[in-house]
């Protein structure tokens, strides 16, 4: 299925798939659900559609289509489409190089899910993640820093809960590093800390101040 305002794009994949079925789309509302629940079908997306209300990206996070979709876009090589579609697990593929590209079928990306994502650069609050997932037999993934967690993001389903202290050592600010993960597409974001809520409120990227318990 391909989702992109450009009619030469269109033409293009069409002689490209001449043999299989191809399904044009210049809308995400002309979609209709079975294509998404269908997991056999494969999704060419462009990145800037012109009239939607949401981006490529946008489109394949919502709809969970990664491994199943590639980014074909002109603007493959903005600093932050690159890093929201590594982030995303989502295959690039340049407009410009379309006719030197092959497209092949793979199997799905997997990335792991935990029921929480936990950065404290405190020892003790790390363990008692551990142990509370290891009595509720839930799954806990943690660092003590947020270069350790930024080099792991690419293994991390983007739909799991992040519990970011917001003092950290070598003076790190959690709410900073929400707001870049919120920048590459990370949601289910929460700043953990023990201080007052109020004095957050300009932390708009989370969906929550919570406190340091390991709420699993």
């Amino acid at each position: 299925m391909v989702l992109d305002d450009d009619p030469t794009i269109h033409e293009f994949w069409r002689r490209q798939f001449k043999d299989s079925i191809l399904a044009v789309y210049t809308s995400p509302d002309q979609i209709g659900r079975e294509y998404f629940e269908n997991n056999t079908i494969g999704f060419l997306v462009d990145f800037d559609i012109r009239g939607a209300k949401m981006n490529g990206l946008d489109f394949i996070e919502k709809y969970k289509l990664v491994g199943r979709a590639f980014l074909v876009t002109q603007e493959f090589d903005y600093i932050q489409v690159q890093q929201r579609a590594q982030t995303l697990g989502c295959q690039v593929v340049p407009k410009p190089l379309l006719e030197d590209v092959i497209i092949s079928q793979e199997q799905p990306q997997t990335r792991d899910r935990y029921d929480a994502i936990v950065l404290d650069d405190d020892d003790l609050i790390l363990m008692t993640w551990k142990m509370a997932a290891s009595d509720r037999n839930k799954s806990v993934l943690c660092f003590s820093n947020g270069s350790d967690l930024k080099s792991n993001l690419k293994n991390i389903d983007p739909d799991c809960a992040f519990y970011i202290d917001s003092n950290l050592s070598k003076n790190e600010k959690g709410e900073d590093i929400a707001k870049g993960l919120f920048e590459l597409g990370y949601k289910n974001l929460y700043l953990a800390t023990g201080y007052e809520p109020d004095q957050f409120s300009h932390v708009t990227w989370v969906k929550a101040i919570v406190g340091k318990d390991a709420v699993l």
